[in-house]
């Protein structure tokens, strides 16, 4: 028997163009009005990828800008946070086109412009990324964990969807790829691209699910069991 303590279920909805906020004409000296699928429909202020967001979602990801415009003469800034490190990113506008910021973010705090364009501009959400991170229940200090993960994946989409699942010890701030390449996350298995439930048994305090691959963009469900 499982209780709500050691269940948990993360929600990948498909990524949009209008995820963070809606098509807009810049305004001098006014951030974005962040009004997308993901605001906090309450202020409109700020956007939380991992709780308390519109979509019930659970993720990590980049951020997209889009334009049928050139507005390549404005300079974006998003401030931002990933895993506990505050982020300020600059980005230079779209031109006809979509650009993509080089960070993965899990909160949004606003987005500034500066440049003076006419144009509008829509800011949504990259299809791969990271599930929120997961934290086990190891007050038992027993020396391994079992678990259980099943990815909700519509069949037909089985191959293309890969993702690893990454485990650490210890919780650490940082940026995830970056905790990646110093080897702080290990990896437990790699671009998986299979639908059906499968068990794990490995020393470990916290997972990472990071989705390397969403060819076709579809929403995903990660339901984690903690045995």
């Amino acid at each position: 028997m499982f209780t709500t303590s050691n269940y948990q279920e993360l929600n990948w909805p498909a990524s949009n163009n209008n995820d963070i906020a809606l098509s807009q004409v810049l305004i001098a000296d006014t951030p974005l009005n962040l009004n997308g699928r993901f605001s906090n429909k309450n202020t409109y202020k700020n956007i939380d990828f991992s709780y308390n967001n519109s979509l019930n979602a659970s993720v990590v990801r980049k951020l997209n800008f889009t334009s049928a415009e050139n507005m390549s003469a404005a300079e974006f800034v998003i401030y931002g946070r990933q895993n506990g490190v505050d982020i300020i990113e600059n980005i230079g506008g779209p031109n006809n086109d979509t650009v993509t910021s080089n960070n993965y973010y899990d909160y949004i705090y606003k987005i500034e412009h500066a440049g003076v364009v006419v144009g509008s501009v829509s800011i949504g959400t990259d299809k791969i990324g990271f599930f929120t991170l997961t934290t086990f229940d190891v007050n038992n200090y027993r020396k391994t964990l079992e678990y259980a993960i099943n990815f909700v994946i519509d069949p037909a989409d089985d191959a293309n969807v890969k993702y690893n699942i990454l485990g650490s010890l210890n919780r650490k701030r940082g940026l995830y790829q970056d905790l990646i390449d110093k080897k702080y996350f290990y990896l437990i298995r790699e671009a998986e691209d299979r639908t059906k439930c499968f068990d794990l048994n490995s020393t470990t305090a916290l997972l990472l699910i990071q989705i390397t691959q969403n060819t076709d963009n579809r929403p995903l469900t990660a339901q984690i069991l903690q045995i």
